[in-house]
């Protein structure tokens, strides 16, 4: 069987049940057919090993290869999500409400001025004008993990002025 039509008979056999995994781990439909396709484009480098598509080392192979792509993907939305949490405490000191907005403002701009100007480029990108990492870094040329670190030393200098808690 050539690698074309072995790839087409696993696709047959598994697609259902790793979209069921993936969909199981992820809660998300989109990210679980991501999963999947990403779970067939892993199962290429094993193709060579694979003797019989229906033999139970086969569909243990495919459970794995869809566990480890579902459980990569929800791995990055967790990061992603804990990355943009530490974005919503740069809006706002603790404790304030809507009519500190003025003051709370002013004391961001103080702040800023007194950043170095990669983490200033940082809050700016990400904080206000809503980049993701991922962006921020393409537009930057650095990784997403240099972006977020950077924005993660930002964040400690709005910690080091006093107007946030680093919750």
């Amino acid at each position: 069987m050539n690698r074309q039509d072995m790839m087409e008979c696993l696709f047959h056999l598994y697609e259902k049940k790793m979209y069921a995994v993936a969909c199981a781990i992820l809660r998300n439909k989109g990210q679980a057919e991501d999963a999947v396709q990403e779970a067939f484009i892993r199962s290429i480098g094993y193709l060579e090993y694979i003797n019989d598509p229906e033999d139970q080392k086969t569909a243990y192979l495919m459970l794995r290869l869809i566990r480890s792509a579902a459980i990569d993907i929800y791995r990055k939305n967790r990061r992603n999500r804990e990355l943009r949490s530490g974005t919503e405490i740069l809006c706002r000191r603790n404790g304030e409400t809507d009519y500190e907005t003025a003051e709370n403002r002013q004391w961001i701009r103080s702040v800023l001025a007194d950043m170095t100007p990669k983490e200033r480029e940082i809050v700016q990108l990400h904080s206000y004008m809503g980049f993701s990492f991922v962006e921020v870094g393409k537009l930057l040329g650095i990784s997403e993990s240099a972006a977020a670190k950077r924005f993660e030393r930002a964040k400690k200098h709005f910690i080091r002025k006093g107007g946030i808690h680093n919750d």
